[in-house]
């Protein structure tokens, strides 16, 4: 590749770690927000035997299980469901973005919103949003499904980070999807490792 231009249909080869590549079977709802499917294209030469006693031992009998292989014959350039791999990163971006290190989000906690009785957990997408405020004391989170003034706990459940923060308002209408459960600031995304634009949080509220 010489340049930025991708076109439609064009088969691009990402080298990936084997070791990284997840289970071929679908855990829960939110696989899709955060694992792409990788396949293998059988090859001439390949073998029963190859498949699942060299290249995949680590999940043969779910990678035949999800492909329906019940015998020994395979098919050349039949693809087969391997795993799945990770969308978003648990490293820190390499890039010159720079984290407000003076914030202090210790002065909130869940806790401090036990007066209410109901303890709730909810999942779902979230997207970042262009803080107006370069230093806040906590997260800032815009949300229609959770409770305005609500103090929440968000956890990214791919790398189990939390970060405290607290929903100030509405999401805007007509900019983002429907289903976006909330709205974090971009620096705030990132502390909990996120990388996209686009992510699936856990959050913890009491109501």
């Amino acid at each position: 590749m010489t340049d930025s231009q991708v076109k439609a249909n064009k088969t691009i080869k990402i080298p990936i770690p084997y070791n990284r590549i997840k289970s071929p079977l679908l855990r829960s709802s939110f696989e899709k927000y955060s694992f792409i499917p990788v396949f293998y294209k059988v090859k001439k030469g390949d073998t029963i035997y190859k498949l699942f006693r060299i290249y995949f031992p680590r999940d043969s009998n779910e990678i035949k299980n999800i492909n329906s292989i019940k015998t020994n014959i395979i098919k050349i350039d039949s693809k087969l469901l391997i795993g799945y791999y990770p969308v978003q990163h648990i490293e820190k971006p390499s890039t010159n973005i720079v984290l407000q290190t003076n914030r202090n989000k210790d002065t909130l906690s869940l806790t401090s919103d036990k007066s209410k009785n109901v303890l709730v957990t909810v999942s779902g997408a979230a997207k970042t949003f262009d803080s107006p405020f370069e230093k806040t004391e906590y997260a800032y989170v815009l949300s229609n499904k959770i409770p305005e003034h609500s103090v929440v706990e968000l956890t990214n459940p791919m790398s189990n980070k939390k970060l405290t923060g607290k929903v100030i308002g509405k999401i805007p209408p007509g900019k983002y999807p429907l289903d976006i459960l909330l709205l974090l600031a971009k620096n705030d995304a990132l502390d909990l490792g996120f990388l996209d634009l686009k992510f699936f949080v856990s959050v913890k509220y009491y109501k």
